[in-house]
């Protein structure tokens, strides 16, 4: 190896290395999951919001334009997801968080995280020139969000795909 592809690659560790350093793992015992935000979340709880009766636990953390969320709920009465039924909840919040958003879906693909099942989707805003890209998992009567909201184009960055990459759920 020569000495400039040396000097690259240590260049290349450091740096990874400072990203790894700025991160921070969200550990949540109560919400049962795990995930990287690039620095500290604030969290909050709030009563009542979304389409479920619920108490919703959500860590942001805001740096300019963008916005990292995990957010986590159990929707009440107990079994009301699945009364509904669960793929079609799924297949319905990118829908739902279009309308509130006054923006257009442009991806709702189904995922899963283990066995538990999910959608990822892509929400655009015209109007900001936003983008919110997220993925919604539900285990029983917990659902998970994890999202990022930023200027158009960066959803793809590689600190974004870590993001979602680092969402763990628990047992």
């Amino acid at each position: 190896m020569g000495r400039a592809a040396k000097i690259v690659l240590v260049f290349s560790l450091l740096l990874s290395g400072a990203d790894l350093a700025r991160a921070y793992t969200l550990k949540s015992d109560e919400g049962k999951f795990s995930v990287e935000f690039p620095a500290a979340p604030e969290a909050r709880i709030m009563r009542g919001v979304g389409s479920c009766e619920s108490i919703r636990h959500e860590f942001r953390f805001l740096q300019g334009k963008r916005s990292w969320l995990a957010i986590y709920k159990d929707c009440k009465p107990p079994g009301m997801l699945a009364d509904f039924g669960i793929p079609q909840a799924l297949r319905d919040f990118s829908k739902g968080m279009a309308q509130v958003l006054h923006g257009e879906v442009r991806a709702n693909d189904p995922i899963e995280l283990g066995t538990v099942p999910g959608r990822e989707f892509l929400v655009y805003i015209e109007r900001t020139n936003l983008v919110v890209r997220g993925r919604v998992f539900v285990k029983g009567d917990r659902v998970y969000q994890v999202m990022y909201a930023g200027p158009a184009g960066t959803h793809e960055e590689p600190d974004i795909e870590s993001f979602f990459a680092s969402f763990r759920i628990m047992r």
